[in-house]
């Protein structure tokens, strides 16, 4: 039995306090599988477990590490074929859909992934665990953190087929309960800890989960999230306020793979489409309205990229492509295109903001249609759009939360 155990992020990172606290670690190791070399263990039990990871020490992580092809890491027993949704050359496959466009394989609807089985043995172990709490956490964007508390389960591993569970008590997002109380089963299969087309609910979306994760070097793991075509119930968000954003059809597919030994090796894909949207503004009482739009995302070591999302709309149209890189850094452009009306409303919003804002909207090729270009981009301040008078820059969120809200920010100018 081993007590706590205790992993801090190293010296050089910057950061102080703990990653990972664990009260109390019991292993009844096989004798029998030791003296075979297999190293196995009969029961892995883990107790009192605290891990708190912030998005900002993960940027020093990614920067610090550079990894070779991840599908070189991987000992004897994970042979080519069995790595979850991992392709040995790094590129992602490309075929046709029956429309003739080439579209990835990661983004064509299929089943839960088909992982090639080894041969089962005989020897069958069990990781318990209670009384877990994780959380992914930003010192700098608290709305993006991320944690799951009293997370407990028991895992098959080895030998034949069998099943298990993973339970919580509540997940949270940004601060706020996003998911009660929720049992999901798992089961051991082909060698590998599987999460099989789990529904759940979460932020009023009905999402479906595939997860596998094989016990081998690194502990190579995917991860799928699909959100069938459904209306988007945005009400547990706004709880008694009625929901300002209505959408009829809205879908989303996501995944991410990678070593949970290694983070810098986990690369992910999102996409996402919807149909009919409406936006109520209770400032002006108009209602925005965009008939369709999709988004794409990608993320590797280097970063976030999204190159190409959009909104559609008869009066108006928003399109954006941009990126953020491992180590902060990060750029983008939002084209807003509208009728010489709606490019009114928006200048009108702007200028009320700030008296010192302008969006200047131009002609696209005729005059029936306007645009305007807002880049965004990082500085020492953090990010910054051109918003001011001959293009000059505000900070971005600072700005944001004025438009919204109407109340005029005090020092977000930059000179």
């Amino acid at each position: 039995m081993v007590r706590d155990f205790v992993v801090k992020p190293g010296d050089d990172s910057g950061f102080l306090g703990e990653v990972l606290r664990i009260d109390t670690v019991t292993i009844d190791f096989s004798w029998v599988s030791l003296v075979q070399r297999k190293k196995r263990f009969e029961r892995l039990e883990l107790s009192g477990v605290t891990g708190e990871v912030s998005i900002e020490l993960l940027k020093v992580l990614l920067k610090k590490n550079v990894v070779s092809e991840v599908h070189q890491l991987g000992s004897e027993e994970n042979t080519h074929g069995n790595s979850p949704n991992i392709s040995p050359s790094g590129t992602i496959p490309q075929k046709e859909n029956k429309e003739g466009e080439v579209i990835s394989e990661k983004e064509e609807p299929r089943e839960s992934p088909d992982f090639q089985a080894s041969p089962v043995d005989d020897f069958e172990g069990v990781i318990v665990f209670e009384d877990v709490n994780l959380a992914l956490t930003s010192l700098e964007h608290p709305e993006l953190s991320i944690a799951l508390e009293d997370l407990e389960g028991v895992l098959p591993v080895w030998g034949a087929e069998r099943e298990g569970h993973v339970g919580f008590t509540a997940l949270h997002a940004g601060g706020e309960m996003v998911n009660g109380e929720e049992v999901i089963p798992v089961k051991w299969k082909g060698q590998f800890i599987r999460i099989d087309e789990h529904e759940l609910k979460v932020v009023g979306l009905n999402l479906k989960m595939n997860l596998a994760i094989r016990i081998s070097q690194g502990l190579p793991i995917g991860l799928q999230v699909v959100a069938p075509t459904q209306q988007i119930d945005l009400s547990p968000i706004f709880r008694e306020d009625k929901s300002p954003v209505n959408i009829e059809h809205f879908s989303f597919r996501g995944g991410i793979q990678g070593y949970l030994m290694m983070p810098q090796s986990f690369s992910g894909y999102g996409n996402a489409g919807f149909e009919g949207m409406e936006i109520y503004d209770d400032r002006d009482t108009r209602i925005f309205e965009f008939y369709r739009g999709y988004g794409e995302a990608r993320v590797n070591r280097a970063g976030l990229v999204i190159p190409d999302a959009r909104m559609i709309g008869d009066e108006e149209a928003i399109l954006l492509n941009g990126f953020v890189t491992s180590n902060g850094e990060a750029a983008a452009t939002v084209r807003v295109v509208g009728s010489p009306e709606r490019a009114e409303v928006y200048e009108q919003r702007v200028h009320r903001a700030n008296e010192e804002w302008t969006l200047d909207f131009e002609p696209l090729v005729t005059e029936d249609r306007l645009y305007r270009d807002l880049r965004m981009e990082s500085s020492k301040e953090g990010l910054v759009v051109n918003l001011g008078e001959k293009r000059t820059s505000a900070l971005l969120f600072p700005a944001l939360k004025a438009i919204l809200t109407g109340k005029h920010p005090s020092a977000n100018l930059l000179q």
